[in-house]
């Protein structure tokens, strides 16, 4: 079995990884790993601090 392997992202970081996610075409079946990465990055942001950070960094990056 693989070992876990524990990452320290930055807001940028996750920022790029959703948006990359978001572009998975829906008649596609998600890559392994998908589904699970996103539930990862989203019990992560329930941390209200990294939740700001994130919210912060995705207002400035939002297209106008």
């Amino acid at each position: 079995m693989a070992q876990d392997v524990t990452l320290t992202l930055t807001p940028q970081e996750v920022l790029a990884i959703i948006r990359s996610m978001d572009r998975q075409p829906i008649s596609e079946t998600p890559p392994a790993g998908y589904w699970s990465v996103q539930e990862k990055i989203v019990t992560a942001l329930r941390d209200p601090r990294a939740r700001a950070e994130f919210d912060k960094l995705a207002a400035e990056k939002r297209p106008q």
